[in-house]
């Protein structure tokens, strides 16, 4: 039987942890699965009214369209979980996984397989820390080196947003906007054309978010699906990452989602006496 690490590796400070085992055609699926995530795209339809789309689409402005955004962003805190898809060089499964994230950066995961719950990642304003529960050690660090060590490849700078599917410009200052009345979405574009953000406006929601490098390359991308209501907040139910340059992609499928005004999360991952911690 196939062995499958329960760590997520995206650098080369990184350390293998030891492996959950998990058939080879749960491997399989989750191959295929993520496969399909990474190719998706925004929904079409030539039917504005059967969309939803506002009146005056495709005529607003980049700074209507940022405002709209900014206007939804109303969460404070998410409670989910689900599944957690992973596909790297060092890393081929499905994990289930649990996820508490406060706006202000804070975030407390758990992931697993089998019933077997091998990772704890804490991540504080000013620290992070990542349990790995079968080989009793303790990854701990500041908080802007994150990144690189959760089980999520995720930039914790804008962490929150990512995994709520609120992700937008700041400001639409810098940007230029232009319509794709094909597929009935915006398109805001950095003056330097290495950020690019699909708006969808039948929900007021960023649907892809791309950046480039300096040479052109595709240096992330991030795709937002499956958009339900929770409670009179729009989450997405699929949120796909990837990063082509390190062969590596995630897909977060919540099963269960809600907006928490105080999400429950720990100050300190507790952990018995003997644990061996690693600085970064």
């Amino acid at each position: 039987m196939p062995l499958l690490s329960c760590r997520y590796l995206h650098s080369a400070t990184a350390r293998p942890m030891r492996r959950l085992s998990l058939s080879p055609a749960a491997l399989a699926a989750g191959a295929l699965f993520l496969a399909g995530c990474a190719s998706t795209r925004p929904r079409t339809s030539s039917n504005d009214e059967t969309r939803g789309l506002p009146g005056r689409f495709p005529r607003h402005s980049a700074g209507e369209v940022v405002g709209y955004l900014a206007a939804s962003d109303t969460l404070e805190g998410l409670d989910a979980g689900g599944d957690l898809v992973v596909a790297s060089p060092s890393q081929n499964g499905r994990f289930s996984m649990s996820l508490d994230a406060a706006r202000d950066g804070r975030l407390y995961l758990t992931a697993g397989a089998l019933g077997i719950e091998g990772v704890r990642a804490l991540v504080r304003t000013d620290s992070f820390f990542v349990h790995n529960r079968l080989e009793n050690e303790l990854l701990l660090g500041r908080t802007e080196d994150a990144g690189a060590s959760l089980p999520i490849p995720l930039d914790v700078t804008d962490g929150f947003r990512t995994l709520t599917g609120t992700i937008r410009p700041e400001t639409a200052a810098g940007f230029e906007i232009t319509a794709d009345a094909e597929q009935g979405v915006y398109l805001l574009r950095s003056s330097d054309g290495r950020r690019v953000y699909t708006v969808d406006p039948a929900i007021w929601r960023v649907t892809r978010f791309v950046r480039y490098e300096a040479g052109g390359a595709l240096g992330e991308e991030v795709l937002f699906d499956r958009f339900e209501d929770a409670d009179g907040v729009l989450l997405p139910r699929r949120v796909s990452l990837r990063r082509p340059a390190d062969r590596l992609a995630a897909t977060l499928l919540y099963d269960r989602a809600r907006e928490v005004a105080s999400p429950d999360i720990p100050d300190r991952l507790r952990v018995s006496p003997g644990t061996r911690r690693r600085t970064l």
